[in-house]
């Protein structure tokens, strides 16, 4: 809409919402002092800069050239901002290697329960862990403070979350969407006459599937392993950091000071798992990975389910051998598989396990970390001597 329009378009609005005279189930004055959202996703990438207060400034001097900000006109207190900061690697040894970090679980535990209510027996925060590649100890966390947290009431502190940004790897263009999460791939272990059939059944108007619908199912399957290779593959030199967002509200960002926003800190408590400093070296929340190794572990954990799946899929046709096609019993048996295959993909490139909880014969377990009195400094430097 074009600025000049705005003020009309605003005052007719307004207008509109005192004239509304209401009806039997809602008031007259239900649309009254209406208030603009403004939402600016991606606005705090245009003005990434090495400090804090850099950052701050620029962003404040973009948002005043963009909008009439008047200070009387908009709640400070209920006007939210996303606050990131990122720690990205550098190779010193070989500029051309890739140098991925990757979370520790372990301390984005320690890190979500700052966030606790101070003043309450509980801790009025939801928290959600997503596990890289289903491994245990790497992965990303966020932290919703609830309306009573004292931390989000008088704070300004509302959501946070920490991640490792090669997850935008496998990204596409529609935010919030994964690889296999498509679910019709589940069908994928069924025969074009098996999907035509229930497609015939269950359709109020009858309606049945494209006659070409598996292959079309087959085609989109082969396209997200086309993509999630090629990208593995192409950015094994690339350097990938970790990111922490915080959304708080105006009023907190404009009162903070350089010294009082940190990196993720572990408390000194959690020493104690043998993931501690090594040589009263500081510690560090993240491992130090050369991308090549990460994009390889990622492909191979991939890979491992995708064989599973694939034999299965190819047991719906007749095989070159002789091997005669599955019967209907056998795909409804194979089908089950197909599924639960499908979305070990799903979680394993991106979303939480939680979110699957059919995955699990009853609550989800996670093997205990061991003592060791090996630091992660002291892998790291092993794996350098290899």
């Amino acid at each position: 809409m074009p600025e000049s329009c705005l003020d009309i378009f605003w005052a007719e609005v307004q207008r509109l919402s005192y004239d509304y005279t209401g009806n039997r189930t809602i008031r007259r004055d239900a649309f009254r002092d209406p208030f603009l959202v403004i939402t600016g996703h991606g606005l705090k990438l245009f003005t990434k800069r090495d400090t804090f207060s850099l950052a701050r400034n620029d962003f404040l001097r973009h948002l005043n050239q963009c909008f009439d900000f008047n200070a009387e006109q908009i709640p400070t207190k209920d006007c939210w901002v996303d606050l990131g900061m990122e720690d990205t690697p550098v190779s010193a040894e070989d500029p051309s290697r890739g140098v991925t970090l990757m979370w520790k679980l372990h301390c984005l535990d320690n890190w979500v329960r700052k966030f606790a209510c101070p003043d309450h027996d509980s801790e009025l925060i939801e928290t959600c862990r997503y596990h890289w590649a289903l491994i245990r100890d790497s992965g990303s966390a966020s932290v919703e403070l609830r309306q009573t947290n004292s931390l989000r009431r008088n704070g300004g502190i509302a959501y946070n979350k920490a991640y490792n940004v090669n997850k935008e790897m496998f990204a596409t263009p529609f935010k919030g969407y994964s690889p296999f999460q498509n679910s019709q791939l589940e069908a994928l272990g069924y025969s074009q006459e098996l999907l035509e059939r229930w497609y015939s059944i269950n359709s109020t108007k009858g309606m049945r599937p494209d006659a070409a619908k598996r292959r079309q199912l087959l085609e989109a399957y082969t396209t997200t392993k086309r993509r999630l290779s090629s990208t593995l593959r192409d950015s094994k030199n690339e350097n990938y950091g970790v990111r922490q967002e915080y959304r708080i509200t105006m009023e907190l960002l404009r009162a903070l000071d350089e010294g009082d926003v940190d990196a993720v800190e572990l408390p000194a408590s959690s020493v104690a798992d043998g993931q501690g400093a090594a040589d009263g070296a500081a510690h560090t929340p993240y491992w130090v990975l050369p991308t090549n190794e990460v994009n390889a572990f990622a492909a191979a954990e991939i890979n491992r389910w995708l064989f599973g799946l694939e034999v299965i899929i190819g047991r719906v046709s007749a095989g070159y051998d002789g091997r005669p096609a599955a019967s209907q019993e056998e795909q409804l048996i194979n089908g089950v598989m197909v599924s639960a295959l499908v979305r070990v993909l799903r979680m394993s490139t991106g979303t939480d396990p939680s979110s699957h909880p059919s995955m699990w014969l009853g609550e989800r377990r996670e093997r205990e970390r061991e003592e060791s009195d090996a630091s992660d400094k002291d892998v790291e430097r092993e794996r350098s001597q290899r």
